[in-house]
């Protein structure tokens, strides 16, 4: 991304006024706070299956692997919003009441963009707001034989979760009407903020267009299939606005196989965020888990005792090691 995209980008984000009385105003709001609704939640407890393996890893390298989106099998899930935004962007296009000018425009290039671009490099980690539960252990489980990670996301002592817009947590929408309003609630937003600026004659259209574009693409990591809801997902994700950013987050990119295909990721733990102080953030930070569930096919008390050694060894203290309740068959 250029300075220029940069730079517009972040005037959009601050341009938010703290009141207005018009009718557009007003509307625009409900939006937002459906936008808000549709990602944000409450609970502070999340979940991640993963097998043995994984788990000593998470431990060691005190760290979450964040895999590219593009190869995993969630890659589906960015051609359908792909396709729900433009066939929304298309029926905007008809409403002239509300859309013409340069907002008509810009759309019209978004259009393009949605065409024409390939989608850009986001890194997740998936979790679960279900605890201990069988579909769980099924899919992401080892088949039963894996383990279930609690993480308590209000624990302050771990800084990366707490540090704004690096790292973001967001629930999965699964509702295709859900989608629609979502980036619908995209598009008014910025719209309308964007009016504001369009008096800078530093920013093109092009400009304008470009970052709307990526506004409505980001949406596209919270989307997933109507068939996986009972997952109920949340998922962490780091959105480098392009290479040079990701190389200035964190020390190094990692890949590893999957499937026949070779995936990028990256460490948590490699991150190089400065505190406040200039100074690098403390890299034995323990990772904020409160509770490991060893799953219903593995070794039993074995298994627990031998993750109960795992912990001690890297001073994890006052962690709850437990077999699965779930009957596996």
């Amino acid at each position: 991304m250029s300075k220029r995209l940069k730079l517009l980008f972040d005037d959009i984000e601050k341009m938010f006024p703290e009141s207005k009385d018009n009718g557009f105003f007003k509307a625009m709001n409900i939006y937002s706070k459906s936008y808000e609704e549709y990602l944000n939640f409450n609970e502070f407890k999340v979940y991640h299956y993963t097998d043995i393996n994984a788990l000593i890893h998470i431990v060691h390298e005190q760290g979450l692997w964040l895999s590219n989106l593009k190869y995993l099998n969630d890659k589906d899930e960015i051609l359908n919003g792909a396709k729900i935004a433009i066939d929304l962007i298309h029926k905007l296009l008809n409403k002239t009441k509300y859309i013409k000018d340069k907002s008509k425009i810009i759309l019209e290039k978004v259009l393009l963009l949605l065409n024409e671009k390939n989608t850009k490099d986001y890194y997740i980690c998936s979790f679960s707001l279900k605890a201990d539960d069988l579909e769980q252990w099924r899919a992401y489980g080892k088949n039963g034989s894996g383990v279930c990670i609690e993480f308590d996301k209000k624990n302050k002592n771990y800084t990366l979760f707490n540090i704004g817009n690096f790292l973001i947590w967001h629930k999965v929408i699964y509702d295709d009407n859900k989608k629609y309003r979502f980036i619908h609630s995209i598009i008014f937003r910025y719209l309308y903020y964007a009016k504001g600026s369009f008096i800078n004659e530093k920013f093109t259209i092009d400009d304008y267009a470009e970052v709307l574009y990526r506004k409505i693409t980001y949406s596209f990591v919270y989307f997933k299939h109507r068939a996986f809801e009972s997952e109920n997902e949340i998922r962490l994700v780091y959105e480098p606005r392009d290479v040079e950013e990701l190389k200035k987050d964190f020390a190094k990119l990692h890949f590893r196989e999957s499937k026949n295909m070779i995936v990028p990721f990256i460490k948590t733990n490699e991150h190089k965020l400065k505190s406040a102080s200039a100074n690098e953030y403390e890299d034995k930070q323990l990772l904020p888990v409160s509770k490991i569930i060893v799953g219903p096919t593995a070794n039993g008390k074995v298994t627990v005792d031998s993750i109960r050694e795992l912990l001690k060894f890297h001073q994890y203290q006052n962690v709850t090691v437990e077999e699965s309740i779930v009957p596996f068959r």
